[in-house]
């Protein structure tokens, strides 16, 4: 029988195993910022940018299904 546990070592590893790597997007978008770019504009930038399955058209599609 298969848990949870067999794809993450803890619960809490459930919710936030990606949390590290978006938190280092997100430093990076704002420290490689274009001169005159507010740091709030990069944070909006990055936010706003299609990534992951978002960015990625028939995954959302997918997603639109699962969701209705």
């Amino acid at each position: 029988m298969k848990t949870i546990y067999n794809y993450f070592p803890s619960k809490p590893d459930l919710v936030y195993h990606r949390l590290e790597a978006f938190e280092e997007s997100l430093l990076a978008a704002v420290r490689e910022r274009e001169p005159g770019e507010s740091i709030l504009a990069a944070f909006s930038r990055f936010l706003l940018a299609a990534q992951g399955f978002l960015g990625d058209e028939e995954a959302t599609a997918r997603l639109r299904g699962v969701t209705r």
